[in-house]
């Protein structure tokens, strides 16, 4: 588990389809960003750049130890407010892409539940600077749309590390 020593900036891309049964070039798409930093204690958000149909970004607090007097984590949720039907045109939203466009260098997060101490490891370097998942209604949504809180299940990324 890595724990980033800086901050990941990442893009929310939303695309709406004219209706069920879309023929090719019928899609739509508007593009929100924001940026992810652990702050010794707390995930937080920053430079967020929302547009007319995704409303709102928030993060969801992950696995953290202490040790030390020091405080670690190595993951958080980023849940996405997006109007459906929405778009410009209004149409139903097919999917959502998320990507990271950076990421920064991290350390190898020694977790207790590992039998570790809490402790900052070895330095690390991401593989990539772009990781991309995808959520769609036929993985997660079914026939009803997910609430904005912390108890949303949809797509996740892993962020590797060398």
């Amino acid at each position: 588990m890595v724990e980033p020593d800086d901050s990941t900036d990442w893009n929310i891309t939303a695309y709406w389809r004219n209706g069920p049964n879309c023929n090719p070039g019928e899609e739509e798409s508007q593009t929100a960003s924001a940026t992810v930093t652990w702050n010794g204690s707390a995930w937080v958000l920053s430079n967020v750049v929302l547009t007319a149909s995704i409303v709102d970004i928030d993060i969801c607090q992950g696995d953290t130890c202490s040790a030390g007097g020091t405080t670690h984590s190595w993951e958080y949720t980023l849940i996405v407010d997006i109007e459906d039907p929405g778009g410009p045109s209004g149409w139903n939203l097919r999917n959502v892409k998320y990507a990271t466009t950076s990421v920064d260098d991290g350390h190898i997060i020694d977790e207790p539940f590992d039998g570790g101490n809490c402790a900052e490891g070895t330095s690390v370097s991401p593989t990539t600077q772009t990781f991309t998942a995808w959520d769609d209604p036929n993985d997660k949504w079914r026939s009803a749309r997910c609430p904005f809180n912390c108890n949303i299940v949809g797509g996740s990324i892993n962020l590797t590390y060398q």
